[in-house]
């Protein structure tokens, strides 16, 4: 069984996770230098109940970090107490092709997440990220990296009106912008707004996308807001995935345990003593590429 810790710049999901059963129990909670703590404590609560209590000591630890003070410190802790990590960067994974080396590892995660659950032989992909920020990353049908996009998330965009002009409310999307017409009042015409300039904004991001590649992509959405953005976008989604982070976290740490496993044997003696060791010290924390998602 995995641990998995997708930390994101506004909250943090965690998820036990078998590799033939998947996700056996998950939950988030927001992301703040008290973060080991505050996962010790769910994952106790959380344990499935047929299974051993949770413990630090011996677990195979995933973490997936924007933030890379909380994440430094997260792994830091996590190895001390005696857990195995292994840290998700587009410098170490090896099922996508051409990636650059400064994409951060949400959309790491998210790519091959949606690469390895949603693929359809012979077309390419675009996954649509909402979350703090909004992305967009697109893989050709030969599981090569083509480009994308990085803008404001929709949390993110009403935050600013009402945070930059004293006199604008707080307000949420509404969950269908298909009748919106011109507002009367300040909230919905504030509603309105953003609703619109979001939607046009995604509609013209994937009309580019469609245009640099080549066959009809599958469109996967994902992150905390992807359900909202979905109402407001009926049927231009393939798939809604909340989980794709933590899918492709679980495929990159398999493939990683299937090459530990395939690797020569050391032979000799000190290298048998120390493995235990020199495991937990393979799996430390490489910095992870900070994302504006």
């Amino acid at each position: 069984m995995k641990t998995i810790v997708d930390i994101g710049n506004t909250n943090t999901k965690y998820c036990l996770w078998s590799d033939e059963k998947g996700a056996l129990a998950s939950g988030k909670c927001p992301t703040s230098s008290a973060l080991f703590q505050v996962i010790e404590t769910e994952l106790a609560r959380l344990h499935p109940k047929d299974c051993p209590p949770f413990q630090w000591s011996g677990a195979q630890v995933v973490v997936s970090s924007v933030v890379p003070a909380v994440g430094q410190d997260f792994v830091k802790q996590a190895t001390a107490a005696g857990a195995s990590v292994l840290e998700i960067s587009a410098r170490t994974q090896t099922v996508l092709k051409g990636m650059s080396h400064e994409y951060g590892a949400d959309r790491v995660a998210e790519a091959v997440g949606a690469w390895s659950t949603h693929k359809v032989e012979g077309r390419p992909m675009v996954i649509l990220g909402f979350g703090t920020a909004t992305t967009l990353f697109t893989i050709q049908a030969d599981g090569s990296v083509g480009g994308g996009f990085i803008g404001p998330g929709v949390k993110m965009l009403l935050t600013a009106l009402s945070r930059d002009c004293a006199l604008l409310p707080e307000v949420r999307l509404p969950d269908s912008v298909e009748e919106m017409n011109l507002g009367f009042t300040t909230e919905s015409q504030m509603t309105g707004g953003v609703s619109l300039m979001f939607k046009g904004m995604v509609q013209e991001w994937l009309a580019k996308a469609r245009s640099a590649l080549t066959g009809e992509p599958v469109v996967v959405a994902t992150g905390g807001y992807a359900a909202v953005v979905a109402r407001l976008l009926p049927g231009l989604f393939g798939a809604v995935d909340q989980t794709l982070a933590i899918k492709g976290c679980a495929y990159l740490a398999g493939l990683a345990a299937a090459k530990t496993e395939t690797a020569p044997a050391e032979t000799t003696p000190a290298a048998s003593a120390g493995s235990a060791t020199e495991t937990a010290q393979t799996a430390a924390p490489v910095a992870a590429a900070e994302s504006e998602a």
